[in-house]
C-alpha cells in the first residue's frame, strides 16, 4: 500500500511541477504583453498555491519513505 501511495505522490509532484513551469511561462508572456495588474496578481497567487501543494506533497512523500525505511 505504501509503495502505491509513494508512486502516486511522485507522479503528482511531477504533474504539479509541470503546471508550475507552464504558469511561469504564462506569467513571463503576460509581462511582455503588459497585462492588467489583477491578472498578474492572480498568476502569482496560483503559482504560490502550486508551490505550497508541491511542498506539502514532498513532505508527505518523505514521511512515507521514512516510515517504509523504519518498518524494514
Amino acid at each position: 500500500m505504501s509503495e502505491k501511495r509513494i508512486a502516486e505522490l511522485e507522479r503528482d509532484i511531477r504533474i504539479y511541477g509541470r503546471a508550475l513551469k507552464y504558469l511561469k511561462g504564462v506569467y513571463i508572456e503576460s509581462l511582455e504583453k503588459a497585462c492588467p495588474k489583477p491578472n498578474l496578481e492572480q498568476l502569482v497567487d496560483t503559482g504560490a498555491y502550486l508551490r505550497g501543494r508541491i511542498s506539502g506533497m514532498e513532505c508527505r512523500l518523505q514521511m512515507l519513505k521514512n516510515v517504509e525505511t523504519d518498518s524494514e
